[in-house]
């Protein structure tokens, strides 16, 4: 009789030879976002045949056609999961039918958990019935750049630090700056300084832009500059143009590593503190992009610009906008209205 453990190792192995068959890899965003929500998924069973049959159905099959379609899993409607019937044209109907079912009680899942972590992130105190918000984006409100640069310069490593002001500096995703390439960089004098941009490729099944769309060229930070010429000191590479480097990553890490040492250092430096601990639980690196935008918006960056540099939708362009206008009324509150309160306070005691 089949065991759970040895289901979550049939699993295991069904995944890993279902990534080599298709070209796929786990250090691609996209693939991995979907595993972690399928594995989510099969968590909630318990008994050895139902994890076999819906990891069989999830990874062997449904994994592979879902990395074809653009939308996030959460996001897919019945017309694009209608083709995935012809898609499993391999198996007979029963089987079909089986996975069907097991597809839509997946997704059925994601949908409810989504609509939930949407709904618990309501901000009560701005009395908006369309201001709902994620925890991640109620983080943005607590954190500020500051923060952001004590965690980057607490990293254990430069290539962690430099990971960090590539986000928070210049927009990039984690699997963005991951997939940083010694090529990828472009060197200019400027006003007699080095300004240096990053020409963002997609490489399918590595570390890089999201899609082809996502490919862009975007400038990096002063900071960001530094650290990729210390980094370049401290492994002895004279340029960035040397052909023996030109296809190597800068950062020779995975995104589980960095996001491991994003949490560690968070709490180090005691950013973690600032948060609830849903929230904490809700802290990972993508936060330094979007605290890179909603500064960006805060300083009078042109909106078109931003959602270039940034490759954005409008709709997440405009959740952006109301963070940033949510942010500026906290700080001119702070600012403005907390003094005042306070020497009202102190008249009235005496």
């Amino acid at each position: 009789m089949t065991t759970l453990a040895e289901a979550k190792e049939f699993a295991t192995a069904l995944l890993k030879k279902t990534l080599a068959e298709h070209g796929l890899s786990l250090k691609d965003g996209k693939v991995y976002d979907m595993v972690v929500a399928m594995k989510g998924f099969l968590e909630r069973y318990d008994e050895p045949n139902t994890y076999r049959s819906y990891a069989t159905d999830l990874v062997k099959y449904f994994l592979p056609y879902a990395y074809t379609l653009d939308k996030p899993l959460a996001d897919l409607e019945e017309e694009d999961i209608a083709p995935f019937w012809d898609y499993m044209g391999e198996l007979s109907r029963n089987s079909r039918v089986r996975a069907m079912k097991s597809i839509m009680a997946f997704l059925n899942l994601l949908r409810r958990r989504e609509k939930k972590r949407q709904l618990s992130g309501k901000l009560v105190r701005y009395e908006n019935p369309d201001a709902v918000l994620s925890f991640e984006q109620k983080i943005l409100l607590k954190l500020t750049r500051e923060d952001i640069n004590a965690v980057r310069d607490n990293m254990p490593t430069l290539e962690h630090a430099l990971a960090v002001e590539l986000m928070a500096g210049s927009g990039m995703r984690p699997a963005e700056a991951l997939g940083l390439r010694w090529g990828n960089l472009i060197w200019e004098k400027r006003d007699g300084v080095d300004f240096v941009k990053a020409e963002l490729k997609h490489r399918p099944g590595e570390y890089g832009a999201k899609g082809k769309y996502g490919e862009r060229v975007v400038p990096l930070s002063p900071t960001a500059v530094s650290l990729v010429k210390r980094i370049m000191f401290e492994n002895g590479i004279d340029n960035s143009y040397e052909e023996t480097i030109l296809e190597k990553n800068i950062i020779p890490y995975d995104h589980t590593w960095l996001y491991k040492e994003f949490k560690r250092t968070s709490k180090l430096v005691g950013v973690d503190k600032k948060l609830t601990e849903d929230e904490r639980n809700n802290l990972r690196p993508h936060i330094c992009r979007h605290l890179f935008a909603v500064e960006a918006l805060k300083s009078g960056m042109d909106i078109a610009t931003l959602k270039e540099m940034m490759k954005i939708s409008m709709k997440t362009l405009e959740t952006y906008i109301r963070l940033a206008g949510v942010a500026v009324a906290d700080e001119y509150f702070e600012k403005v209205w907390k003094p005042w309160v306070e020497k009202k306070k102190a008249v009235v005691a005496t």
